[in-house]
């Protein structure tokens, strides 16, 4: 059986395929330098990433506005087995493991009159917001109803939340790894 794809679909697919492939080369990228900065100056690193996350909190909010699909949300009935696995297996190379479970765990806590309690729904959304980035934020709120400069400007709030808690807790694990090479290493190269 052979896949068809008209020449719009074909060339929206290419598109989208390039942005996502450069959205992870930035994710990756930015984890080095988060990584550099914090060795460096963990205020520094704050100042840096903080500005970053907030970049890319603009640029994929305008790049979901134009008709990027949200990876993590759920694959649509009608459509084939291909692109069911497809769409699943790029919410996971988008936003890695945990962050996938996460965000499809929460997913029907976050719909309207799911919960009735305003505290857990700020709970999960808290949670979401703080210990996930961009892509799971938006696509957590997204769930949740918000839409449009509400999106942005929770998302951004996100973005606040997010920054610190990676940079603190890259800071304990770039420690840690220096307290193990020290551990392990001859006491004439320490």
């Amino acid at each position: 059986m052979a896949i068809s794809l008209s020449f719009p679909a074909s060339r929206r697919v290419i598109k989208q395929g390039g942005f996502l492939a450069c959205w992870q080369v930035q994710a990756k990228i930015s984890t080095l330098v988060m990584f550099g900065l914090i060795a460096y100056s963990v205020w520094m690193a704050l100042i840096v990433m903080l500005a970053w996350a907030l970049l890319a909190t603009f640029v994929y909010y305008v790049a979901r506005q134009r008709g990027l699909p949200d990876l993590l949300a759920n694959p649509a009935a009608g459509s084939g087995a291909a692109m069911r696995t497809g769409q699943i297996l790029g919410g996971l190379w988008l936003v890695r493991i945990n962050a996938f479970f996460f965000a499809n765990v929460v997913r029907p806590l976050l719909r309207d009159g799911a919960v009735r309690s305003k505290l857990v729904r700020g709970a999960v959304l808290g949670t979401g917001l703080t210990l996930f980035g961009v892509t799971t934020n938006q696509h957590m709120l997204q769930a949740a109803g918000y839409r449009g400069a509400r999106l942005l400007a929770l998302s951004t709030f996100g973005s606040f939340l997010n920054v610190p808690y990676r940079i603190f807790s890259g800071a304990i694990t770039l420690h840690l790894l220096v307290e193990l090479i020290n551990l392990h290493a001859p006491k004439s190269y320490v």
